[in-house]
């Protein structure tokens, strides 16, 4: 029995502790992204953080998010306290909040009781947003440069949200070693549980194992993090497998899920 991940290469080791600690089974990481910089470089990212002082919120969607901000604030010559007193921090899920608390060692101002954009606007607009007032709140949104618009469009322009690029996903280089070790695992007919965290991950899973059949492996079970992923899994391998999606979506309800899983398999 093994979990295989699909994650970026950095953040291989912090899944595997956290899996290492609630499951105890042997992980494979078989990254499926890679961290890059923006196509456009830098720019508009660290213009907004020149002025974070004209802003009133920045959202950070995942811990990369959280990275990328922090870090360009320190490349410009900054520290943490040179965010204005004005501006607050939201985190969409545990994982985030925690990453900024622990690693970066901000506060932070909200965080939704269920992870995901719809419930992450539902809260925050029942909380912070004034439907009386005559101006709007200026909120910093950076993310991935490929992120769709389902967060600013569940804010139904109660916000002004301003979208900057703070890093790309890309598709890895892989060698034809670690590809053939994949393959050999699944065709060692063992019990598998493969994650996958974003609908990147499932393309690109897809590409790198060379259109792998997923439905010839009765033996893998398939854990999606929210009904995006999902949906692309179900349009690239069909829906014959046997496809778990988590509770909410991070990382750790994986886990709840895959444990949940081995308990009612035993």
């Amino acid at each position: 029995m093994k979990i295989v991940l699909t994650r970026a290469k950095e953040d291989c080791k912090h899944l595997r502790k956290l899996v290492d600690a609630r499951l105890k089974i042997e992980c494979i990481d078989f990254p499926c992204i890679e961290i890059a910089p923006p196509k456009e470089g830098f720019a508009l990212l660290d213009e907004v953080i020149r002025q974070n002082h004209l802003y009133d919120w920045v959202f950070f969607l995942s811990p990369k998010a959280a990275d990328s901000f922090f870090g360009r604030l320190i490349e410009l010559g900054g520290h943490f306290f040179h965010l204005s007193p004005r501006l607050k921090i939201a985190a969409i899920g545990r994982s985030t909040a925690d990453y900024i608390r622990e690693e970066i060692g901000f506060p932070v101002d909200f965080v939704p009781e269920q992870f995901n954009s719809n419930n992450f606007a539902k809260e925050f607009r029942s909380q912070f947003v004034d439907s009386t007032s005559l101006t709007k709140l200026q909120v910093i949104l950076p993310r991935t440069e490929i992120a769709d618009d389902q967060l600013i469009q569940s804010f139904e322009n109660s916000l002004d949200i301003f979208s900057v690029p703070a890093y790309d996903t890309v598709l890895p280089i892989c060698s034809e070693q670690a590809t053939s070790n994949l393959l050999e695992l699944f065709d060692s007919n063992q019990d598998l549980f493969l994650t996958f965290a974003s609908s990147q991950t499932v393309r690109n899973f897809f590409h790198l194992t060379n259109q792998l059949d997923l439905n010839k492996y009765p033996k893998t079970k398939l854990f999606s993090i929210g009904p995006k992923t999902t949906q692309s899994i179900l349009e690239i391998y069909g829906e014959g497998l046997q496809l778990i999606e988590a509770r909410e979506s991070s990382f750790d309800s994986i886990i709840d899920a895959i444990e949940n899983s081995m308990v009612l398999s035993h």
